[in-house]
């Protein structure tokens, strides 16, 4: 049983990552693991396989999570996502790093549904951790519309300013501006599995005319509550402490430092 407990020590300090005292201790035991009765060398064996399983397990959960594809073309997006997750140990991949992958028609009639769908295509097609988001923009006064065609709202060329532009059009000779973004993000790992999903809410009003020049989207026509700033005025770090996105993407960081750090 002393035999046993030595080697065991060994194969302890494989676990925390202790190479030389592993190779150390397990060496000085080789000689009486040679003289070991067959009984102790099958349970050595056992051992051995147990603490190489738990091994490989901390490692596939620590290195896998490493690259997390962004399942965008939105550069806007990309930079308030790493922004929000940058303190993790993450490697951030976009769509942008698979040209061949066609973007997936948002046809759900959901954010959240969108969301989903984009997360689990996108991983299934590049096989990485995949976190995608699908928002938008709800005026009370036009019954929650653009909602999920937020981004076609000026049809599906238009630019961002069309999109203003048709917006104010529709909101103009009304002073009930009241306004939300909402966002979801959805999180799918490499199986395409759907593992959690997180949403957003940003509440504000809309103005008459665009102000700043930062941010996308409706951000220029867009002022949070509690502030006289639109987002595209805001600093980036205030935006993306306030905003529908980084309020989801903050909901989903604990769970993304679990993945990297496990227990």
């Amino acid at each position: 049983m002393q035999r046993l407990c030595g080697v065991q020590q060994g194969l302890q300090f494989c676990i925390t990552g202790d190479e030389h005292s592993c190779r150390d201790t397990i060496g000085v035991q080789l000689e009486t693991y040679r003289a070991a009765t067959l009984h102790t060398r099958a349970i050595l064996h056992v051992v051995a396989a147990k603490v190489l399983h738990r091994r490989c397990k901390v490692l596939a959960r620590s290195e896998m999570i490493l690259e997390l594809l962004l399942g965008t073309r939105n550069p806007g997006k990309v930079a308030e996502i790493r922004k929000v997750l940058g303190d993790l140990d993450i490697t951030f991949l976009t769509l942008e790093n698979f040209p061949h992958v066609r973007s997936v028609k948002e046809t759900g009639r959901t954010y959240e549904e969108n969301a989903r769908l984009k997360a689990s295509s996108y991983a299934k097609d590049c096989g990485f951790w995949t976190l995608a988001d699908d928002s938008g923009l709800e005026v009370k006064t036009l019954n929650g519309a653009p909602g999920v065609i937020s981004a076609r709202y000026a049809g599906g060329s238009a630019s961002d300013q069309d999109r203003i532009d048709r917006l104010l059009e529709n909101l103009s000779g009304t002073t009930k501006r009241a306004a939300r973004f909402i966002s979801v993000v959805a999180l799918a790992d490499p199986h395409s599995k759907i593992i959690k999903v997180e949403y957003g809410i940003c509440e504000g009003t809309i103005i008459e005319s665009p102000r700043g020049k930062s941010g996308f989207g409706y951000d220029p026509v867009f002022i949070p509550d509690a502030f006289n700033s639109t987002f595209a005025e805001l600093p980036s770090d205030t935006k993306n402490v306030i905003s529908h996105r980084g309020k989801a993407c903050l909901a989903m960081h604990p769970f993304l430092r679990s993945l990297i750090t496990p227990p």
